[in-house]
């Protein structure tokens, strides 16, 4: 078994555009790493309201990378510790 890892690359971060509604914006997110068991790879494009983003102007658009999937992983934790699952569709 080997340890826990993970690359985050912002692709893209849109303001405006087809699909964008104001206050959001538009992140494209390429995210490989590994579970410690079972390696992963893939790309995220999550819309999400500028406000919670307050840091990527002054720390650059890397960390709104980083914010954007340390929430989506923040609340798929706090599902699981109250023994909740995601919605599934």
């Amino acid at each position: 078994m080997s340890l826990p890892a993970m690359k985050i690359k912002l692709l893209s971060l849109r303001r405006e555009g087809e699909g964008i509604e104001a206050p959001n914006v538009e992140l494209t997110i390429r995210i490989q790493g590994s579970n410690g068991r079972l390696p992963f790879s893939g790309t995220l494009t999550v819309q999400v309201p500028e406000t919670g983003l307050p840091d990527h102007n002054r720390r650059g658009p890397s960390e709104a990378a980083l914010q954007a999937v340390g929430s989506i992983a923040e609340a798929f934790v706090t599902l699981q510790n109250a023994h909740k699952a995601p919605d599934l569709e």
